[in-house]
């Protein structure tokens, strides 16, 4: 939201004062409070869903180019829809008092689980590219935050990060005026915001996340007057020269985006072996994980404290790694391993998962013979849709992630086959077209060997290899973001039973019952619900 004068302490309006100024919502509690407004707990009875309401202090309405500003700019807001930026549901003033609805994050914020500690690398990857990506789709619509921390940042179900409080967003490229108060974290904001002649854009927030990454990586909170603390010995150099590019003080040398931040470090966290890994498990600081610490950290991200070796968090990661080939993956049968033609064994690449079937479609009503009360049909078209469109963006990504692998380890093998002699290379090439074909068949699904012909070629085994190694860790990854949306579809439909069971309508009970025994049985059958 647009910049405005400084204003005295803001007191938090008392919960019976919020019920009696939004009488269609049950105002629940209050979240947190601070100088730019109050933020409260609440269900919207209408839609029958959590909502936080943030109430701006009353000098902001007083302020009509505020007021203005705030208006645009809210319903920029509103036009954003991304699974890492908390949506705005609605704004005005009531009372005098400014307020927006926004979507309710149920988790903790980054700050509060991340103070003090440092977080897995591998963890932190995961969150700040979230963090690129909600920004990036913010950026193209011409928004600015200016105040990326951890403590804006919450996390939802899997560690998912949501992207809060735009309280001091402003349209992309703005000059501030002389006199105005410049807004923003000492530490966390680009010198572009601070010196004049204060013109900024995207690349603010690219600074701003640069930061945060390196104070998850080390733990250490900049203050805004000492340099960026030396990153140690166990930081991929990879990664740091990616932190020290997006924290550059002059904007022209970071990234051009936050996709570009973004991309850059997918492809540190999808490094074969990954060494990030190896450099957190040899550092004495990762903490070890026990079975009870396992379980109790399944939706939250892994922090590092100062104790022992960490590899029970490689081992749970291997276990995650196979439970969603498992999930995700249709692929044939394992062959023999081929061989590298100089006696030894060449690696092979594994699965004892059992192949699937792709699901059938849902009956409708009438197909199954029944006439419920309400149209469970039109119901589930809903709240499908709305599935799609949460996962669109995190579909599409996976989809190019998979064919920018198999695209990557085709440009390796040809390469490999153009040393051949004539004859062999006749024979490969044609089996890599062939396999390729059958690979893509299968979205870029990855079969279990190689045919003979290239198994020989040591150079084409290696980058089999790696190129499995790449799809693993990205059908993990989205196997999670996928158990998540699943895990919030099932609540969904267990509270449409509860409204049938109001309504007496028993059939349609049936349905709904039916339809999520079918999720926790049927494996793949949420992701074909929302590919299709």
């Amino acid at each position: 939201m647009p910049t405005a004068h400084s204003h005295v302490t803001f007191e938090a309006p008392k919960l019976e004062e919020v019920a009696a100024l939004f009488p269609n919502y049950d105002v629940y509690g209050l979240i947190a409070c601070g100088g730019m407004g109050a933020v409260y707990h609440a269900r919207q009875r209408s839609l029958d869903r959590d909502v936080a309401i943030k109430i701006l202090p009353r000098e902001f309405s007083q302020n009509e180019e505020f007021s203005i500003s705030f208006e645009a700019e809210a319903k920029a807001m509103a036009k954003l829809n991304h699974p890492n930026l908390i949506g705005v549901y609605d704004f005005g003033d009531v009372s005098g008092l400014l307020f927006i609805v926004m979507e309710y994050v149920s988790g903790s914020s980054l700050y509060a689980i991340s103070h003090g500690r440092t977080v897995h690398q591998e963890d932190a990857l995961k969150m700040v590219i979230g963090i690129c990506r909600g920004l990036a789709h913010a950026h193209q619509y011409g928004i600015l935050h200016r105040d990326i921390k951890p403590s804006n940042i919450l996390l939802a179900a899997n560690a998912n990060p949501k992207i809060g409080d735009f309280g001091l967003a402003s349209a992309l490229g703005k000059q501030i005026q002389e006199g105005e108060q410049i807004y923003g974290t000492p530490g966390y904001t680009a010198p572009e915001v601070i010196d004049p002649p204060h013109i900024f854009d995207h690349r603010a927030d690219i600074f701003s996340v640069g930061v945060l990454l390196h104070e998850l990586l080390t733990g250490i909170t900049p203050n805004g007057v000492e340099p960026l603390a030396a990153l140690p010995h166990t930081i991929h150099s990879r990664l740091r020269g990616v932190i020290q590019r997006a924290t550059h003080p002059n904007p022209v040398a970071r990234h051009a985006s936050a996709d570009e931040l973004a991309a850059e470090l997918e492809k540190i966290a999808t490094i074969p072996h990954n060494p990030l890994l190896a450099a957190a498990a040899n550092s004495g600081r990762a903490r070890p994980l026990g079975r009870s610490m396992a379980r109790s950290m399944t939706h939250r991200p892994v922090i590092k404290k100062n104790s022992s070796s960490g590899s029970g968090f490689l081992i749970l990661l291997v276990i995650v790694a196979v439970a969603a080939i498992g999930f995700l993956a249709i692929k044939p049968g394992n062959s023999a391993p081929a061989s590298t033609g100089s006696g030894a064994p060449a690696p092979t690449v594994k699965n004892t998962t059992p192949s699937v079937q792709k699901p059938v479609p849902r009956k409708t009503a009438a197909q199954e013979g029944l006439k419920p009360i309400d149209d469970v049909d039109a119901f589930f078209m809903r709240v499908e849709g709305i599935m799609r469109e949460r996962l669109k963006h995190d579909l599409d990504t996976y989809r190019q992630e998979l064919k920018a692998n198999t695209q990557d380890f085709e440009t390796q093998a040809k390469q490999a086959i153009g040393n051949l002699t004539a004859s062999a290379e006749v024979k490969a090439r044609a089996d890599l077209e062939a396999m390729m074909v059958s690979w893509r068949a299968q979205v870029d699904a990855m079969p279990n060997s190689l045919p003979a012909s290239l198994g020989k070629i040591s150079a084409i085994q290696q980058a089999f290899a790696q190129s499995h190694a790449v799809e693993t860790k990205l059908r993990s990854r989205f196997h999670s973001r996928l158990m998540s949306e699943q895990a919030a579809y099932i609540r969904g439909l267990e509270k449409q039973i509860i409204h049938y069971r109001e309504t007496k309508d028993h059939v349609a009970m049936n349905l709904i019952q039916k339809e999520i025994t079918r999720l926790g049985s049927e494996r793949g059958y949420y992701e074909f619900l929302i590919s299709q």
